[in-house]
C-alpha cells in the first residue's frame, strides 16, 4: 500500500530537482523521470496519474520517494493557500496587477523571471494565480527569491 493518496501534492527534493536536469546523479527509469518532470509542488498525485505516463501508478510515488527525488507526502487540504473563501478581497485582475508588479521588479535584475510573469499573466482564476504563486515559491528559481514569497502571497490576498 502505498503512503501517498490522491489528494498528496509531491514535492521534488534537492536531489530530484539535480536529477530532473542531469542524468549523472541516479540511474531512474524513464517513466519515473517523466514523472518527476511533472512534479511542481502544484499538481496533485491524482493530476499526475491522469497525464498517463506509461508503467506510472500510485506505488511510483513511494519509490521516487524512496530515492530521495521527492518529499514525503503533502495533502493538499493542508496546502499553504488559504480557503477559497479568504482568497481574497480583490477581483482576479488587481491581484494578477499586484503580484506582476512584485515578479517585474525581480524582472530588473533576473530575466529568469519572464516564464513566471508569463503564467501569472495566464491564470484565469485566483486558484490558478495562488497556485502558481506556491509553484513560485517552491521552484529552484523562486527559491532564489525568498525574501518575495510572502509578498506574493499578500499581494494576491489583501
Amino acid at each position: 500500500m502505498s503512503r501517498y493518496t490522491l489528494n498528496d501534492i509531491p514535492v521534488k527534493t534537492a536531489l530530484g530537482v539535480k536529477q530532473k536536469n542531469s542524468n549523472a546523479v541516479v540511474s531512474v527509469p524513464v517513466n519515473l523521470r517523466q514523472l518527476l518532470v511533472m512534479i511542481n509542488g502544484v499538481r496533485t498525485v491524482s493530476d499526475l496519474l491522469k497525464v498517463g505516463i506509461s508503467g506510472v501508478d500510485l506505488v511510483s510515488f513511494d519509490t521516487l520517494h524512496e530515492l530521495g527525488m521527492i518529499e514525503g507526502p503533502r495533502n493538499a487540504a493542508n496546502s499553504r493557500l488559504p480557503p477559497p473563501a479568504l482568497a481574497s478581497k480583490k477581483g482576479l485582475s488587481e491581484a494578477r496587477f499586484a503580484v506582476l508588479d512584485i515578479l517585474l521588479d525581480i524582472g530588473e535584475k533576473d530575466l529568469g523571471v519572464r516564464p513566471w510573469v508569463e503564467k501569472i499573466e495566464q491564470a484565469d482564476s485566483m486558484a490558478r494565480l495562488l497556485n502558481e504563486i506556491e509553484a513560485f515559491c517552491v521552484s529552484p528559481f523562486g527559491r532564489k527569491y525568498s525574501s518575495m514569497h510572502n509578498m506574493l502571497r499578500i499581494a494576491a490576498t489583501e
